[in-house]
């Protein structure tokens, strides 16, 4: 069993309370940056990060720049947690686009729930015949 950092959740938890939840939280540890919840799932949207256990998405200290930019571009407010550093960060108050990327990551992952529940039922499909059909309305509608 793998073993929980109770000190780095309670760390965590007692930061998002200090803070409104329209703030992205990136806590770093070790050579990877980890965020938790609902900001792995922007992460996820944005760069296609895998989310892994407990709602979580790591990526390497030297993806921190990319990942900072893109938030930047967007407007989302972010916070970096370093234990041996002051964190940091940019908010943007009233044009923070936290809550609207959020929306549009939730309904992307829906829309991935989707698809994923599609290509295994498809997948189940042996007869040929059947898989052409399906296949031809696919690419009549992809490719028009």
């Amino acid at each position: 069993m793998e073993a929980i950092d109770f000190r780095a959740h309670r760390r965590r938890n007692k930061i998002e309370r200090q803070y409104n939840k329209d703030l992205l939280l990136i806590f770093k540890s070790g050579r990877f940056y980890n965020t938790y919840g609902d900001d792995s799932i922007i992460l996820n949207y944005l760069f296609g990060y895998k989310i892994i256990k407990e709602n979580k998405v790591g990526f390497p200290i030297n993806s921190i720049v990319k990942v900072l930019n893109t938030l930047e571009d967007k407007k989302i407010s972010y916070e970096v947690i370093d234990k041996n550093e002051n964190p940091y960060g940019k908010k943007y108050d009233n044009l923070n686009n936290y809550h609207n990327i959020l929306n549009k990551a939730y309904e992307y992952q829906e829309v991935k729930v989707r698809v994923k529940r599609v290509y295994d039922k498809i997948n189940e499909i042996t007869d040929v015949g059947v898989l052409d059909n399906i296949l031809k309305v696919i690419e009549d509608e992809l490719f028009k």
